[in-house]
């Protein structure tokens, strides 16, 4: 049976001090997940991203393997205006050929990151030369 993998997208908005105007925008996705079922010793979460449908990267991305009791994870690398696809493992490390094991994956969840006006830059100085 798959677990499922939900997503909240988020925006926080940078102030600049005393002046009230955006400087830039951080967004973030946050996952949610339900615990594994089967539990195993020494047991791990690991977490992927792409972003095309079934393109997730082979490499986590989470810095260090969530405990499989933590059912969170803010995914802070992440552009306005991208669509993002996510799957989570169950992951251990076998005691006794040191080689890493993994579930299946997870359904797939997949979040589009809001675009404000904020999130564009501004061009650089424009120039014009009559000839």
């Amino acid at each position: 049976m798959k677990k499922l993998l939900t997503f909240i997208a988020g925006l926080v908005i940078m102030v600049a001090c005393g002046g009230g105007t955006p400087i830039f925008a951080a967004h973030y996705v946050t996952l949610t997940w339900t615990v594994p079922t089967n539990q195993v010793a020494n047991g791990y979460i690991n977490l992927y991203r792409g972003t095309t449908t079934g393109g997730e990267a082979a490499t986590p991305i989470n810095n260090q393997p969530l405990p499989t009791t933590i059912t969170t994870f803010q995914d802070n690398n992440v552009l306005a205006n991208g669509k993002y696809y996510y799957i989570a493992k169950q992951c251990a490390v076998d005691q006794a050929t040191s080689t890493e094991v993994c579930s299946g994956a997870s359904n797939e969840a997949s979040t589009t990151i809001p675009l404000a006006s904020g999130d564009l830059g501004v061009p650089g100085i424009l120039t014009a030369v009559a000839h």
